[in-house]
């Protein structure tokens, strides 16, 4: 994949390592939302019926991620050195990523991090990296682009379904064996179909 520069003097160019003090520089990890999908299920021997519907909360909803430890690091450097993760620039300072992974077995690449300063946000760069990497992944032979995001990241999954992801599968224990509680969060997963 070439070099990509757009109107604000924006580089997107492959990772070929990410520093600790890169990913600290991005800022703030993790998301606001004032909705939410809320998601049910109803399982009997004939029929499982599962019902997703996007609510409006009380009150935001805030998540805040721990910062990578030692080990994620480590797992991004592998998952880079793939060469199927990218990196935003402005005047060579990252202010975005997407760490993704090829999953040999069944022609798939996966996104583990997708993230954007906390001064960039709400300005494209995150499309823009999603863009870069469908055409990357299209290139390399991939068929699809796949990721998890949490039910309650509606401003991610939004983004995503701009950049042509559907909901391709629920896990309702992914995360905690409560899931499915009143405030518990249910992993979605994403796929985008490149053939």
């Amino acid at each position: 994949m070439s070099e990509g520069k757009n109107d604000r003097s924006l580089e997107v160019r492959k990772l070929d390592k990410l520093t600790r003090e890169e990913l600290r520089g991005l800022g703030h990890d993790g998301y606001v939302t004032d909705s939410k999908y809320k998601v049910a299920k109803e399982e009997s021997q004939e029929r499982t019926v599962i019902r997703i519907e996007l609510v409006k909360l009380k009150e935001p909803f805030v998540v805040e991620w721990p910062e990578a430890s030692d080990d994620d690091l480590e797992r991004y450097q592998r998952m880079i050195s793939q060469g199927f993760s990218l990196g935003a620039y402005e005047k060579d300072k990252l202010v975005g990523i997407v760490i993704a992974e090829a999953k040999s077995w069944n022609n798939s690449l996966w996104i583990w991090d997708i993230q954007v300063s906390d001064k960039h946000r709400r300005k494209g760069i995150a499309s823009l990296l999603l863009d870069r990497l469908t055409v990357l992944a299209k290139d390399a032979g991939f068929r699809i682009i796949g990721l998890e995001v949490q039910n309650t990241n509606v401003p991610a999954i939004s983004l995503y379904r701009k950049a042509g992801f559907e909901l391709d599968g629920i896990d309702f224990s992914y995360y905690t064996n409560d899931d499915l509680a009143e405030d518990g969060q249910v992993a979605f997963f994403m796929k985008k179909k490149l053939v």
